[in-house]
C-alpha cells in the first residue's frame, strides 16, 4: 500500500514524510489526513493492488492539487477508484475505471465551487398566477387532507399538463432526504440519461451537487408545509458530457401522503425563456 499526500502547490508528498510527520503536532497520522483534506484543500491518493483511494473537499480543493490529481491518476491507471469525499460529511462511492472517477471529481468541484448566485429562486403566489393559467386549477383544488382518488387526480393532471416532464421522489422517513422514485418521458436528454438508474438513489447525490441539494431543501420545505408551491428558477446546472447549461423553468411541487402514510413529491417543470432571476437579482 502506497499513501501520497497532494498540497495545494500540487507538490506530491510520500507518507510519511519528513516533511508531514513535521506538520503531525502530535496528531495521529489519521488525524492529520482527515485534517489536511477538511480544512487545508490537500487530497490523499492511496494506491492498494490495482485499486485507488481519493479523498478531498470539493469545495476547498486547491486548483494544483486537483492538476496534479489529474496527472497522477491518469498515469497510475487504478482498475477502479474509491471516492470519499467531505462536504457536510463524508460520502463514499467507488468508480469503476480511472476515466469515470477523474469526471466525477471533476463535476463534483465545479458544483461545489460555482460562483455564489448561480442558482435563483423566486416563490409565486396563486394571485400570481393568470386567470388562465394551466398550474391555477391544480393549486385551486387542492385540500389539506385530499382523499387518494382526488391525489391521483391531480397528480395525472399536472403530469400531463408539463407534457410529461416530470419527476416523482419519496421521502426517506429516517433521513428526511428525498429519493429518486420515478422520472417522466418528458424529462430533457440531457438529464434522462443521468437519471437512468438514479431510482433509488439520494436526490442530494446527483452529478451537480449544489443543484441537487438546492432542490432537496426546496422539496423539504414544500413538504412541511404540506401545500403546492409554485416557482421560478434561473439556474447553471452541470450535467455530465453536456457541460453547464442554464435552464429557466416554473416549477410546480405537490407534496402527498400515499395510504400507506409514506411522504412523496411530485415536481413538473416548463421551460420558460423569458425568466431572467439574474437581471432582477433574485
Amino acid at each position: 500500500m502506497t499513501t501520497l499526500v497532494i498540497d495545494g502547490d500540487g507538490r506530491i508528498w510520500p507518507w510519511i514524510s519528513p516533511a508531514i510527520q513535521k506538520h503531525l503536532r502530535g496528531m495521529g497520522a489519521a488525524q492529520y489526513e482527515r485534517y489536511v483534506v477538511k480544512n487545508c484543500g490537500f487530497v490523499v491518493f492511496r494506491w492498494i493492488g490495482r485499486s485507488a483511494t481519493i479523498k478531498l473537499r470539493p469545495a476547498i480543493v486547491h486548483s494544483r492539487a486537483y492538476g496534479a490529481l489529474m496527472y497522477l491518476a491518469a498515469d497510475m491507471s487504478p482498475a477502479s477508484v474509491a471516492l470519499s469525499t467531505f462536504d457536510d460529511g463524508w460520502r463514499h462511492e467507488v468508480l469503476g475505471s480511472v476515466g469515470a472517477a477523474l469526471t466525477r471529481i471533476t463535476w463534483l468541484i465545479k458544483a461545489a465551487q460555482t460562483v455564489p448566485g448561480e442558482i435563483f429562486r423566486r416563490n409565486r403566489n396563486l394571485s400570481d398566477l393568470a386567470p388562465t393559467d394551466r398550474w391555477r386549477g391544480i393549486v385551486s383544488n387542492w385540500t389539506p387532507a385530499p382523499s387518494w382518488p382526488q391525489i391521483q387526480g391531480l397528480l395525472d393532471e399536472a403530469s400531463h399538463l408539463a407534457a410529461g416532464r416530470y419527476s416523482v421522489f419519496k421521502r426517506d422517513a429516517d433521513e428526511g432526504t428525498f429519493r429518486f422514485d420515478e422520472i417522466g418521458p418528458g424529462i430533457p436528454v440531457w438529464a434522462r440519461l443521468h437519471y437512468a438508474r438514479a431510482k433509488g438513489m439520494r436526490l442530494q447525490d446527483g452529478a451537480d451537487h449544489a443543484f441537487h441539494k438546492f432542490c432537496d431543501s426546496t422539496y423539504r420545505d414544500v413538504c412541511s408545509a404540506n401545500r403546492p408551491a409554485i416557482d421560478e428558477v434561473d439556474a447553471v446546472i452541470a450535467w455530465p458530457g453536456f457541460g453547464p447549461l442554464r435552464r429557466r423553468y416554473r416549477r410546480l411541487m405537490l407534496p402527498y401522503r400515499d395510504p400507506a402514510n409514506r411522504h412523496w413529491m411530485l415536481s413538473t417543470t416548463i421551460e420558460d425563456p423569458d425568466i431572467d432571476l439574474r437581471a432582477s437579482g433574485h
